[in-house]
């Protein structure tokens, strides 16, 4: 009987800590799965970067199907082509920045000997 209250509060005891763990985790183990601003930001331009060349890419289909006169096809054109160097641009900037995060992060810590470890392969 007293084995049995046991097992099951032993039982219990490991259900509570499965369920209550994410509530324990180190600070640094949530920093992984939530995405930095840096990151959310890439996704934002990188969804925003694929819109502008699906609409480019329409926007030359009706001209061709000569759903445009050519006039607007150029103005519509120039504007979208702006945006999208903007937006490639942010992108590169962004892209610098969550380098540098990464390495501020994840530190490269140096080989002993000063140069890099020969791998197996070679």
């Amino acid at each position: 009987m007293v084995a049995g209250v046991i097992v099951a509060l032993l039982i219990l005891s490991g259900a509570t800590l499965w369920v209550a763990w994410p509530l324990f985790r180190p600070e640094s183990a949530r920093e992984m799965e939530e995405p930095s601003p840096l990151m959310a930001c890439a996704r934002e331009l990188e969804s925003r970067r694929e819109m502008l060349l699906s609409t480019l890419r329409d926007l030359d289909e009706d001209r061709e199907a000569n759903k445009l006169d050519p006039q607007d096809h150029a103005e519509i054109r120039g504007r979208l082509a702006v945006e999208a160097a903007d937006v490639l641009r942010r992108i590169d900037e962004n892209r610098a920045a969550l380098d540098s995060e990464e390495r501020r992060r994840f530190p490269v810590i140096p080989h002993p000997a000063g140069r890099p470890a020969e791998s197996a392969d070679d």
